[in-house]
């Protein structure tokens, strides 16, 4: 089963929503594209049998930076997962106040938040008995810490990967910068080059607009969000998915192992679910 939670208002400005995956027993695989967004995750491991407030925190709570390339995580057993989608520039608040601006790389939240806000979520959680609580406590957990690390920087972050995810190198122009400037800004801020950034922001895009699309229109997808034609996506989806875009999509299914890419199919479902949080 597999629900979206939009964000909170006050929230929407760093984090794009909230995913709760329960899945079920026996051995697989979750996959997962690269991506521009960081996330804030917790899995809850549930013994056959045991009710939901039976669930078992596996620890540690992880912060997950972009990611650069493919991803494959094995599971066994029942196991729930619940993650926040962090906005890259909230990301970069983030990881510039404790690690730097890093890529393709998993940590503890305590290396991110400090030991204090980590231990206080850890505690959070194991008092939380419903999914509904335990994502509340994400959020509160980020919330937090944001309030510590933004210091005004995020809205800068944000126009900042807005227009590179949009132009590339040619943002430099809209943000007042050199193309030099903007190549060693985004390095700072983001570990990646403007055009690094852009290729997967655009490769998103695409996905989220066929995956969305009834039936979907490959060619008119790729050409009205960048690429040059259908083989240039196809070629950027071997680089950041590993495999084609027909596979993909096909995949985009709650019971598949694509399963991330089926939360791009749920405004309807989010919509369902977004009693479970305050405003």
């Amino acid at each position: 089963m597999l629900h979206v939670i939009p964000p909170p208002p006050h929230l929407s400005r760093w984090i794009e929503g909230a995913v709760v995956i329960h899945l079920g027993p026996g051995a697989g695989i979750s996959r997962f594209p690269a991506m521009p967004q960081a996330m804030l995750t917790m899995r809850l491991a549930r013994p056959a049998g045991a009710t939901e407030a039976a669930a078992l925190l596996c620890p540690p709570i992880t912060f997950h930076a972009m990611a650069t390339q493919p991803a494959v995580h094995a599971h066994v057993g029942g196991l729930t997962a619940l993650g926040l989608l962090v906005r890259p520039g909230a990301a970069a608040c983030l990881l510039g106040a404790s690690c730097g601006a890093v890529v393709d790389r998993v940590m503890p939240w305590s290396e991110v938040a400090g030991e204090t806000e980590a231990e206080q979520l850890n505690q959070d959680v194991r008092l939380d008995t419903t999914d509904r609580a335990r994502v509340q406590a994400l959020m509160d957990s980020l919330a937090r810490t944001m309030a510590v690390v933004a210091q005004g920087r995020d809205h800068a972050f944000n126009q900042l990967c807005t227009a590179v995810g949009l132009l590339g190198l040619q943002a430099s122009a809209k943000l007042g910068l050199g193309q030099r400037q903007l190549e060693r800004h985004c390095q700072a801020v983001l570990g990646l080059s403007p055009k690094g950034f852009q290729r997967i922001v655009r490769f998103h895009r695409a996905l989220s607009m066929a995956v969305t699309a009834t039936p979907p229109r490959l060619t008119g997808v790729a050409l009205d969000t960048g690429f040059y034609d259908q083989s240039h996506w196809a070629r950027d989806a071997r680089r950041l998915a590993g495999a084609p875009v027909g596979h993909l999509l096909a995949q985009a299914r709650p019971d598949a192992a694509w399963w991330p890419l089926a939360a791009r199919r749920g405004p309807a479902q989010a919509r369902l679910v977004s009693q479970w949080l305050p405003g």
